[in-house]
């Protein structure tokens, strides 16, 4: 057993490591930290996105039926805020990301920001047509240009600032005055820069960077994948490492890029959205199939020390804090549990990817935030009222996955306390 528990541990920390120094790279904690920046932004347009969506007939899903009938009027109106927040996700985050940057480097952020939204518009655009510019791009389409030209062009304007490439004006010139006057040289190279891979060697960053990437996007949303992120994140909570902060840097992006389309193919009244990986239900199938499960086995168990852990824990968990459970129980380095924690998440991975898949329940257009209730979570970013039944169907696949696996650990635990208990008298 501890030989096993050995070589489990020594493959999750040969895991761990890579990933934690992934996520220690300045660019890709800049571009980590951009976005879960920009997530009041996503709530917020998500929430208008959802009053449309219940204030127009048909859109939940029941020919002629509108949730709130007395919003119809206001339908319309709702999807401006919409319209510039997540539908500008790749202009907010041009911002949000170069500041986070420069956050990173102990570098003003005022200005990073204001180099982050000249590169998104210098290189993401093709200038005003018609006294106009396009939106198409402000969205999903321009976000891996925000990531990539906030992070490289303001790695380029701190290098030369730090280097002194920039005008020096007199002692007695007010220093905000001295610090704008600073910023023109560097300012204008990064200017340069775009404008000449832009309109000089009319590089379409934009469409060049999707269609690197669409191979990837495409080929990294599919079930496996799906089910073995909610798994591997498991594996690393069990070895005592935070899984979502260590996965975070791969899924992000990609999630945050797939719910943008999801909303923009909402708006645009189509009734199939693109893309299953982007919302609640990974996260909803792993709550209820795992902690909502392993609380419901807690404050059943004969052992009291449990009991008392599960009564503590079960509040928490209704709001997805699942620390006291990971820590309480404990599930870190628990050979007990392990298996059925990891097998279940796998499973009703498949489970909400294939219902999804089949368009029995709803995909997600909306974002909510992650302390928000499955039983509220599904329904609200899916705007899908069946999308509920993915809890007790987890919930029952994973009650017949983790009973014999606690059931032995509960025994182990009985006959612990049984000895000390002896010990004592």
């Amino acid at each position: 057993m501890n030989n096993t528990m050995e070589k489990i541990t020594d493959f999750a920390m040969k895991l761990a490591r890579p990933l934690a120094k992934f996520g220690e790279i300045k660019g890709i904690r800049a571009v980590t930290m951009g976005l879960m920046s920009a997530m009041p932004l996503t709530i917020i347009g998500s929430i208008f996105m959802l009053l449309n969506v219940f204030s127009v007939p048909g859109q939940m899903g029941i020919k002629g039926f509108a949730l709130f009938p007395f919003l119809s009027g206001f339908a319309d109106k709702f999807l401006i805020v919409y319209q510039v927040t997540l539908n500008f996700l790749g202009f907010w985050a041009a911002l949000t990301i170069a500041q986070a940057y420069a956050s990173l480097n102990n570098f003003d952020t005022k200005t990073a920001g204001l180099v982050g939204i000249l590169s998104f518009f210098l290189l993401a655009t093709n200038g005003p047509e018609q006294n106009a510019i396009t939106t198409t791009i402000f969205g999903a389409k321009g976000l891996f240009i925000s990531m990539l030209g906030s992070v490289l062009l303001v790695k380029l304007y701190i290098y030369l600032d730090r280097k002194n490439i920039k005008f020096k004006m007199p002692s007695s010139v007010p220093p905000y005055i001295g610090e704008s006057f600073g910023a023109l040289v560097p300012m204008l190279v990064i200017a340069l820069v775009c404008f000449g891979l832009r309109q000089i060697l009319n590089i379409d960053l934009v469409g060049l960077i999707n269609s690197v990437l669409d191979p990837i996007t495409v080929g990294a949303e599919n079930s496996l994948i799906y089910g073995l992120s909610g798994a591997t994140g498991n594996l690393l909570w069990f070895c005592g490492l935070h899984g979502a902060s260590l996965m975070s840097p791969i899924t992000r992006p990609l999630t945050t890029l797939f719910l943008t389309e999801n909303v923009a193919a909402k708006a645009a009244g189509e009734l199939i959205l693109p893309h299953i990986w982007c919302g609640y239900a990974l996260g909803a199938a792993n709550f209820a199939g795992s902690f909502y499960v392993l609380t419901f086995l807690l404050l059943r168990s004969k052992a009291e020390h449990l009991r008392a852990i599960g009564k503590a824990s079960a509040v928490p968990i209704l709001f997805n804090i699942q620390e006291p459970l990971v820590f309480g129980v404990p599930l870190v380095f628990n050979g007990y549990l392990l298996f059925p924690w990891i097998l279940s998440n796998f499973i009703n991975g498949q489970i909400a990817w294939y219902l999804q898949h089949f368009n029995i329940i709803g995909r997600s257009f909306a974002d909510v935030s992650w302390a928000c209730p499955s039983f509220l979570a599904l329904p609200l970013s899916t705007g899908d009222i069946k999308s509920l039944i993915l809890i007790p169907i987890a919930f029952v696949v994973a009650l017949v996955i983790w009973t014999p696996f606690f059931k032995a650990y509960e025994k182990s635990e009985i006959e612990k306390m049984r000895i000390e208990n002896q010990s004592t008298e």
